[in-house]
């Protein structure tokens, strides 16, 4: 109640604020600076705010760049441990290598080759059944000079093994840059027969269970 002829000094009188000072003999209330709102309930039950949505995202991003990122760091590796490796051999050792490489992925496409074959009856085959593959599908076109590089590699590990002289260093360095191109090839070669292999077998299963579905006439 206000005695007549008095002012207010209310402190939200007239939309006006004062600040008043403590009073005497008291400690100054200590008051958080910020003071978190309160979420209502209804709002909480709406699942994770933006922020956090963001976090979850940029973690999956992370995760994802790391399967891509590691994996390409370490093909990188390899190719350059690989390559020098094959640098640093007599070029001899590498034309052997080579070959032998190029009979293991003549195993792992299942070339029917025999223990016994020469190497050119070895890289015909390979050739061949390379050819077919390229030949089964436009864009694996890309398959077509593997049949040449096979074949110089080959040319190559014999004269290595049966002529006089060995090759020097500049058909050793040709020989690496042959290979990897060759080897490129005959890993979407091996790819693609993979493909092809998981494709069989899930047609099959599939065929299997829509024959065991089906309930006997009668």
């Amino acid at each position: 109640m206000l005695t007549p002829g008095w002012k207010s000094t209310s402190p939200t009188m007239a939309g006006l604020s004062f600040e008043f000072e403590p009073t005497a003999g008291r400690a100054p209330i200590d008051r958080p600076a910020d003071v978190p709102p309160s979420v209502p309930p209804e709002l909480e039950k709406l699942g994770p705010t933006v922020a956090e949505t963001a976090r979850v995202y940029h973690s999956w991003w992370l995760w994802l760049s790391s399967l891509v990122i590691l994996p390409g760091l370490g093909i990188a590796a390899w190719w350059i441990v690989d390559g020098w490796r094959l640098r640093h051999l007599s070029p001899a050792g590498a034309a052997v290598v080579l070959y032998g490489r190029l009979r293991r992925h003549g195993r792992r496409l299942a070339v029917p080759m025999q223990p016994g074959d020469t190497p050119y009856e070895f890289v015909a085959l390979l050739a061949e059944y390379v050819g077919d593959m390229a030949r089964s599908k436009r864009w694996m076109s890309i398959l077509l000079p593997a049949d040449q590089e096979a074949r110089w590699l080959a040319e190559l590990y014999v004269r290595t093994c049966y002529a006089p002289h060995s090759p020097g260093a500049a058909v050793q360095a040709q020989a690496i840059r042959v290979w990897r191109k060759l080897r490129w090839r005959l890993w979407l070669a091996q790819a693609w027969r993979a493909r092809n292999s998981l494709l069989s077998v899930t047609y099959a299963s599939s065929s299997s269970k829509h024959r065991s579905g089906r309930l006997p006439a009668g």
